[in-house]
């Protein structure tokens, strides 16, 4: 998978604004970082559940775990049992813990597995899983054009930078199918869903 660093590289070539061969600065590197993070929050947001902890505890999807600042042995769900059927997390389902810092993981079926989206170091791997590398860039492309570099994106970015979201809302934000009538249904917990 790419790293943060090469992704938002190839985001700053796409603008237009450094000649082939030119490496970023540290400063505009730092800057798209920091807008790419912004961006990851924003393709993540969503209604969570608050649940407040004072021990360890398993996450369900689409919680907001708070521990009242207190490091606590949060562990994510492998797999969620509802209606008597066990499933693997949903593609892009969200769990953000607060404890000392605020992390905010999303579930990529592609890789199994919980990836971080905040935070994010120039070393760490992009989060959202292999297939999404371009739409990313494009979409961190048209960001860093007006805050780093006070430029218009180029046309052909703006419209690769839509057709990436169209792309990333249909990898993570497939609807669900609900079963029951909806006056039926009542939680008591992430594996308990009637």
């Amino acid at each position: 998978m790419t790293n943060m660093r090469d992704l938002l590289t190839r985001a700053i070539r796409k603008t237009r604004q450094k000649p082939l061969g030119d490496a970023p600065e540290a400063e505009e590197i730092q800057a798209a970082l920091e807008d790419a993070q912004a961006l990851f929050i924003s393709l993540t947001n969503r209604q969570l559940s608050d649940v407040l902890v004072t021990e360890a505890y398993e996450a369900c999807e689409d919680e907001r775990v708070n521990t009242g600042g207190v490091t606590l042995d949060i562990t994510l769900p492998t797999s969620i049992t509802q209606g008597g059927v066990t499933r693997p997390p949903r593609a892009g389902a969200i769990i953000e813990i607060a404890s000392e810092t605020l992390t905010r993981y999303v579930y990529v079926p592609e890789l199994g597995a919980w990836k971080a989206v905040s935070p994010l170091a120039l070393t760490d791997e992009q989060p959202f899983g292999p297939g999404l590398d371009e739409a990313l860039q494009d979409m961190i492309a048209v960001r860093i054009c007006d805050s780093v570099f006070q430029v218009d994106p180029p046309a052909v970015v703006v419209a690769l930078a839509a057709m990436g979201r169209s792309a990333f809302d249909a990898r993570f934000h497939a609807p669900i199918n609900v079963t029951t009538d909806a006056g039926l249904r009542w939680r008591t917990s992430c594996n308990s869903l009637l």
